[in-house]
């Protein structure tokens, strides 16, 4: 009786909706980074981390929160053959979730995974420069197409995933943070040579050039250099390849933890003019993940409130095509921000069909 008891008791993420005490339950999250991730340090490392995290569970707790999403912060690296995970800070929250009663999601990569000192594998733009790595907002920074980094991409998340999958508290894990190509600028990615033989396969197999053709094919640098429909062949692929990124490191995760339902956190470009530059593909993760999950900063007033709506509405219906449900993994909630924002963010996302939220800040 007291092993079902505590079977019952568990969280679990059944068809993309959270269930505790084996109902189905409506996800209320947070976001929790600052106390220990090395860019955002309110608790100092001589600090008490460890009680600071146990006081603020216990808060978001009492507040009626059952889901917070953190990240596999620590050090993963490799040694004798192998991937070693060190995650002492991360052991400590999830045993407070357990404690609590709260479920749990991890990040399961940072930027990149670099296990085995990869030369030349950073993104190149269309102007030939590799793209700035202390530039926090790029949260993909490889070439998705280099081999050393991809293998090390596989053999990490596997590990990773493996590493947490038997921790009662956690219920789903995230595939990269806001992955998209770098923001910030005026330049595209990527150009990267073993993007460009890639592309170039691409090409030949979806039958837009002959092998003759493709063998020395360069890609277009701006819009306006080899007309319309190369252009955008260019930029179809370069949206594809991210997707098959994601996706085959979902895959790597239920390698390892096949139990363990996946889900990204997409930028909404693909509802503006800009996802030239970004790449982001709602429906392809969708297709292949478990949730479709996206993050939203759109001010809920006057002309932004529509993006909002667009991009809640896009999550959905991602999702639901492929008989699935959609989560907004971060919405914003900082804390100068009006009630009534605060209050339109969450009826909206409500509105729209997800079946969570995840708040930031």
């Amino acid at each position: 009786n007291c092993i079902q008891e505590m079977i019952d008791m568990s969280y679990k993420i059944i068809n993309g909706v959270l269930h505790h005490n084996e109902k189905a339950v409506f996800a209320i999250g947070q976001s929790y980074y600052p106390s220990f991730h090395k860019a955002k340090y309110p608790v100092p490392p001589e600090g008490d981390r460890t009680g600071e995290m146990k006081k603020d569970f216990k808060a978001m707790k009492d507040m009626g929160f059952n889901f917070i999403r953190i990240a596999a912060i620590g050090d993963t690296y490799f040694e004798d053959g192998k991937v070693i995970v060190n995650t002492p800070f991360v052991h400590e929250m999830l045993a407070e979730g357990e404690k609590d009663d709260i479920a749990m999601s991890i990040r399961l990569q940072g930027y990149v995974f670099n296990l085995r000192g990869n030369k030349n594998y950073m993104m190149i733009d269309n102007e030939g420069a590799e793209q700035d790595p202390n530039i926090w907002s790029n949260f993909i920074q490889t070439s998705l197409n280099h081999e050393g980094t991809m293998s090390d991409n596989c053999i990490g998340t596997k590990a990773v995933a493996g590493h947490f999958k038997d921790f009662p508290s956690v219920v789903s894990y995230q595939i990269y943070n806001e992955p998209h190509y770098p923001e910030g600028t005026v330049n595209f990615y990527d150009y990267h040579p073993k993007t460009i033989e890639a592309y170039r396969s691409w090409l030949l197999e979806n039958g837009h050039m002959t092998e003759d053709e493709a063998k020395n094919y360069m890609p277009p640098r701006t819009r306006k250099e080899q007309g319309a429909k190369m252009w955008a062949l260019w930029r179809l692929f370069a949206q594809k390849n991210l997707a098959d990124f994601l996706c085959n490191s979902s895959d790597y995760s239920k390698e390892a933890a096949p139990n363990i339902p996946t889900y990204t956190c997409l930028t909404p470009n693909q509802t503006g003019c800009d996802n030239s530059r970004y790449g982001v593909d709602f429906f392809e993760c969708a297709k292949r993940m478990d949730m479709s999950g996206f993050t939203c900063y759109f001010a809920p007033s006057g002309a932004s409130f529509y993006k909002a709506l667009a991009a809640y509405t896009i999550t959905e219906s991602s999702a639901a095509v492929y008989g699935k449900t959609g989560w907004c993994v971060e919405l914003s909630a900082i804390n100068k921000i009006p009630r009534y924002h605060f209050n339109r963010q969450t009826y909206a996302s409500i509105g729209a069909g997800l079946k969570g939220i995840v708040y930031y800040q």
